[in-house]
């Protein structure tokens, strides 16, 4: 490309240029690297011929020709966008995903920060048309605590050392955090990542120390739900690698659809396998909703 059309001009570069790929690959051991995108740039350093005419323009015969370096800093502007392959899965977790994007309650749910979460709708069975929300609603019921629990499938660990610390509840449909994180302003300045820690999704653990289930208190949710009929939209669950933003990013399911998934859960390299809703009704490992009422 030396000397080509498309080193003429700044403009016929930026036509030629297209892009950059970052991959990595074939390494020895797991590897997890984070790129400050925003903050980066590339420098390309490069040797160019030089005639040096010495002060005298007219006269050529003490004209020099030198070699000159310069850099020119690429920054990283424009369009980016990240391809997640998940490839060489066990047959496990593919047919749990496959379950899961049929609609079919899965027996495991696999959450990590290279895009797989999980799905739930409160009060909703399989053809039962809200049946249950709707003889809820016909009571007269004061919801004075809801908890959502999600328990860990303790046969995968034996320690937390690689478990995600926080879950994050959001609306599938739009993105937006459930009303109770939202309404939430409680403050932990002691230790990291517990802000809205009434609102929870932390890990907890058993009497043996060892890795149980999150925790979230949806009371605001329940009570729209039940007493002012609002939307029984999808809820999604993901890692949550921090929450002072919660901001999302436009996003593209395996199954070709577009939907907004929160920042704070693309940068965690660590995740969960948790027991889902599908399987043995009286498995007391489910998902589990408890609600605590008064009648008015």
């Amino acid at each position: 490309m030396k000397g080509g059309d498309p080193l003429s001009n700044y403009e016929n570069f930026t036509r030629f240029f297209k892009g950059i790929v970052i991959r990595a690959d074939n390494f020895s051991d797991d590897l997890y690297m984070l790129l400050d995108i925003n903050n980066a740039n590339i420098k390309i350093e490069y040797d160019y011929n030089f005639n040096n005419l010495n002060g005298t323009l007219d006269n050529t015969s003490d004209d020099v020709i030198e070699i000159n370096s310069k850099v020119f800093s690429l920054s990283f502007n424009g369009i980016r966008f990240n391809t997640l392959n998940h490839l060489d899965l066990s047959g496990e977790i593919e047919k749990e995903v496959q379950l899961g994007q049929n609609n079919i309650p899965s027996k495991k749910s696999y959450l990590n920060g290279n895009g797989y979460f999980s799905t739930i709708k409160l009060f909703d069975k399989q053809d039962s048309q809200n049946e249950l929300l709707n003889d809820l609603r016909k009571n007269r019921w004061l919801v004075s605590e809801a908890n959502l629990f999600l328990y860990v499938d303790q046969d995968h660990y034996v320690s937390s050392e690689d478990l995600i610390e926080r879950l994050y509840l959001f609306n599938y449909s739009n993105g937006l955090p459930v009303i109770d994180f939202t309404l939430d302003n409680s403050v932990n300045n002691n230790l990291k990542n517990r802000d809205k820690f009434i609102f929870g999704g932390f890990l907890e653990y058993d009497d043996l120390d060892r890795p149980y289930r999150y925790k979230f208190r949806i009371t605001n949710h329940v009570n729209r739900l039940i007493r002012k009929d609002s939307t029984n939209y999808t809820i999604a669950i993901s890692p949550a690698n921090g929450i002072n933003s919660i901001a999302y990013k436009r996003a593209q399911t395996s199954g070709q659809e577009f939907i907004n998934y929160p920042s704070i859960s693309i940068l965690s390299p660590l995740g969960v396998v948790l027991h889902g809703s599908g399987g043995d009704e009286i498995d007391s490992s489910k998902i589990e909703l408890e609600i605590f009422y008064t009648e008015y």
